[in-house]
Formats: structure tokens, sequence, C-alpha cells
């Protein structure tokens, strides 16, 4: 059975106007700042699909950020061989994005995952094996332990 979810009604003109102005204030601009169009159903388009994008993001934020709340909430309780090594859950987000984000059909470069994300072979290599997205070339075992050697012998941080 489906179950009609309930719809507000349309906000008028300047309701827009006023939450548009709420959203964005205080804010850095940028790129170009809109233009308002000459059409008045084009602009109230233009500014209702304005307001959902920025409540969406705003809202993408903040399950993000209680998620990560989460996680440190229950880090301690827990430590499996991904928290042992620094990886956070945004990075395991950032490394799938990585693979995401390309077009279909491309190699993703571990060069482009080490820069996108900030993780040193290590890592990657242990996320390779958690996810089963792997870059290419693939990270070998020898290659990780190599250099999480080097790094700990040179003082290299991350």
């Amino acid at each position: 059975m489906y179950i009609k979810k309930k719809t507000e009604p349309k906000p008028t003109y300047e309701q827009l106007k006023k939450r548009y102005a709420e959203l964005t204030k205080g804010q850095r601009q940028h790129g170009k700042l809109g233009k308002p169009l000459a059409d008045p159903v084009a602009e109230y388009k233009r500014l209702y699909k304005n307001v959902k994008s920025i409540e969406c993001r705003n809202r993408r934020a903040a399950e993000n950020k209680e998620a990560d709340e989460k996680f440190e909430k229950e880090y301690s309780l827990r430590k499996t061989e991904v928290e042992r090594n620094g990886i956070k859950p945004v990075d395991e987000r950032r490394y799938n994005n990585c693979f995401h984000s390309t077009p279909h059909g491309q190699k993703v470069y571990r060069s482009y995952i080490k820069r996108m994300t900030g993780m040193t072979l290590k890592q990657i290599y242990i996320l390779q094996q958690k996810t089963g997205l792997i870059p290419y070339p693939e990270i070998t075992k020898k290659e990780a332990d190599d250099d999480q050697r080097y790094r700990d012998y040179n003082g290299i941080y991350i």
C-alpha cells in the first residue's frame, strides 16, 4: 500500500526571497552573483531551486557531522584495523567517491586517490581490501609496508 506523503503548500515569491536571504547571510559568495530574471515564473523557479539546493546541502552536511560524532563516541569502544590506522569515516567516504566520480570504464589511478584523500599507501591498501575498490596500479602489501616503514623511520607524518 502506498502512503501519500504530506506536502506543504509552495511558498510565495516573497517568502522565497526572505528564506534565500536567511540561508546565504554571512556566507562567502562563490562564483557570479545570480541576477534576477525578467520572467516572474522563471525567477520563482530559480529562487525555489536555489533554496532547495542550499537546504539539501545543509541537511547532508548535518548528517555527515552526526555520523562523524557517532563514530567519535563509539571510537573508544571498538578498534578495528581501520581505526587503528587512522582512517576515519570521512576518509572512507572520500575513497569511495574517488571511484564513483570517475567516468564508467576509466581507471582510477593511485596518484588521484592520494591527491583527493591525503592518505598513505598503507591506509589506501587497507581500504582497498575492505571495500574491494582497487586503484590502478594495485597497491601490494609489500609496497604498503615499505611505505609505512619509510614514514616511521624518516618521521613523515600524515
